[in-house]
């Protein structure tokens, strides 16, 4: 629970990059013991989403332009796999439950709701990946999508997803539903390479 806890003020930017977590605190804070709080901070510490530095403490992760490229390439690989496997198996339900969060994010946008833009869009990705029914694969891609949103919520006030990115997820589901494997196939690799691409741009010019 506290490990999850923690993951989600990770993926929220409620802790944000570089910011130490001291184990006191934390103890206090949740309740709990410390051995408890240590084998939490150690799953995050796995997951590469805390770094542990001897005689320092633990650090949130931070990611340089090339971890955001790992990312994007990582979720490509999974993401198309997944969207390979329903485009066989033509699941009507995981369809609709995709062309539904894409509903979500263009209204979204229509209301101007940043937060709830990014959440559609990370609940679209669970569900893809959701289909190919492997628990590793999912633990893989709920990690590399707490990452995605640590990038996203360094850059907040410099990112917003543009209606491009909103549309290419209609892209993704329309490709699916063709059951064309190189149309989906294209479909994920532009998407995860536009977002890679507009992220590193944004980051380049946020540090400039």
């Amino acid at each position: 629970m506290i490990a999850a806890r923690l993951r989600q003020a990770l993926a929220d930017g409620e802790i944000t990059e570089g910011e130490q977590l001291v184990e006191p605190d934390l103890v206090a804070s949740f309740g709990a013991s410390r051995p408890t709080v240590r084998e939490a901070l150690q799953r995050l510490v796995q997951e590469g989403l805390v770094t542990a530095i001897p005689h320092r403490g633990v650090f949130v992760t931070t990611f340089s332009p090339e971890d955001l490229d790992d990312i994007y390439d990582a979720r490509r690989a999974i993401e198309t796999s997944a969207a390979l496997r329903l485009a066989e198996t033509q699941d009507p339900a995981v369809l609709a439950s995709l062309r539904e969060q894409h509903r979500a994010m263009t209204a979204a946008v229509t209301a101007d709701d940043p937060a709830e833009l990014t959440a559609a869009d990370m609940r679209f990705h669970e569900m893809l990946v959701a289909c190919l029914r492997n628990q590793r694969l999912e633990r893989t891609s709920r990690t590399l999508l707490v990452e995605t949103r640590m990038c996203l919520a360094r850059l907040e006030g410099h990112y917003s997803i543009p209606q491009e990115a909103v549309d290419e997820h209609a892209d993704i589901v329309g490709a699916i539903e063709s059951a064309d494997v190189a149309a989906v196939i294209k479909a994920v690799g532009d998407h995860m390479t536009n977002a890679a691409e507009l992220l590193d741009r944004l980051h380049a010019r946020r540090t400039s």
